[in-house]
């Protein structure tokens, strides 16, 4: 099962320095400034489309489903399957139409499975953004932003991602204003962006994509002790695998890679944490020592095989006009990989179904 992404439009802009003290003040109460900043940012910001008409394939769509959704969703292509042949076959039973009790054989739409929908905004989210905006730093569980990237130029992004089957998200891209400024103004992120998905069509799934993108236009001020505490809590377990399956490996130097190259925000998450790092680390041992026979923890073991870039540098992001499948991807020893960073995550074999 694939998914058409039949375009994707980049939208980014500044919101003026000037009201950052008004929005700090009054925006999360008078909905008139909210859409005057829109307003705003709509009348200067530059929009572009990145790619039309790119399709991710079954190795890719297995691989995206495993990485970046935040609930558990085995299949969410094939409920779309599913629900494309609910919405089009209309099967009816053959009553009487005056007598036809509890309404069988309704037209009545069956629900959209929510899960399912979330997934599909959140695999196309964590593509774009790897290919458009920077490398994922974590991935935000319960709270908002949904991810946190990193920039080539060391600027972290809070990104958030939401998807739909009706026509558009214009609605949540106001809200998200509000959100993302708040972001803005504590200091924890550089910019904000949020990614739209609006599905189109069920089987095959196609779907548009829009990217809004913003920052304040002389930059947000960094709060340290802010971005700490919105990244430490969803990459704790992340350090304690990579501890463990390196015991020899600096701890800062973990951290650091995990942070896509911030050594200085590693040395200050590995100060300011280190307590607990060294908890995170005992409970991760005892459970692995708890069910060593029965091989239920995940940490430390993955049947995908990941290769450091020939070079040990970061791969740079998709150039405007490229393909971003072709430029993500590559084969070895007639294996393919997806680039991630400085590494090189190994795809599964295409379904050919």
């Amino acid at each position: 099962m694939s998914v058409k992404i039949r375009n994707v439009i980049y939208t980014e802009g500044v919101i003026e320095d000037s009201a950052r003290e008004i929005i700090a003040k009054r925006f999360s109460t008078n909905k008139n400034v909210l859409n005057g900043i829109q307003r705003d940012f709509n009348r200067n910001a530059s929009t572009t489309t990145l790619v039309t008409n790119e399709s991710l394939d079954s190795g890719i769509c297995d691989y995206l489903n495993r990485r970046y959704p935040e609930l558990v969703s085995s299949d969410p292509m094939q409920y779309f399957k599913l629900l494309k042949k609910f919405k089009t076959l209309r099967n009816r039973y053959p009553f009487h139409k005056p007598y036809a009790p509890l309404r069988i054989g309704s037209l009545q739409d069956i629900p959209n499975n929510s899960s399912a929908i979330e997934s599909i905004g959140a695999m196309i989210t964590g593509f774009v953004c790897s290919a458009y905006i920077g490398w994922p730093i974590c991935r935000c569980v319960g709270t908002f932003p949904d991810f946190i990237y990193r920039t080539q130029s060391n600027r972290y992004v809070a990104v958030e991602s939401k998807a739909t089957t009706s026509s558009n998200l214009n609605k949540e891209i106001t809200t998200f204003f509000k959100e993302g400024i708040s972001e803005l103004v504590a200091g924890v992120c550089d910019e904000a962006a949020i990614v739209t998905t609006v599905i189109v069509d069920l089987d095959p799934i196609v779907v548009d994509v829009k990217v809004t993108k913003f920052t304040f236009r002389n930059g947000s001020g960094v709060n340290t002790q802010a971005r700490m505490k919105a990244i430490y809590p969803e990459i704790e377990h992340q350090i304690s695998d990579d501890i463990l399956s390196d015991p020899s490996k600096n701890t800062v130097d973990i951290v650091t890679d995990i942070l896509r190259g911030d050594k200085n925000l590693a040395q200050d998450i590995v100060k300011r944490y280190e307590s607990d790092i060294e908890n995170s680390v005992r409970k991760e041992t005892r459970r692995r020592e708890k069910h060593r026979d029965t091989k239920l923890y995940s940490g430390g073991e993955s049947n995908v095989r990941n290769l450091p870039s020939i070079n040990g540098e970061y791969y740079p992001l998709c150039p405007e006009g490229s393909s971003p499948v072709a430029h993500s991807t590559t084969q070895i020893d007639g294996k393919r990989y997806f680039k991630e960073g400085k590494y090189l995550v190994e795809l599964e074999p295409l379904n050919t179904e």
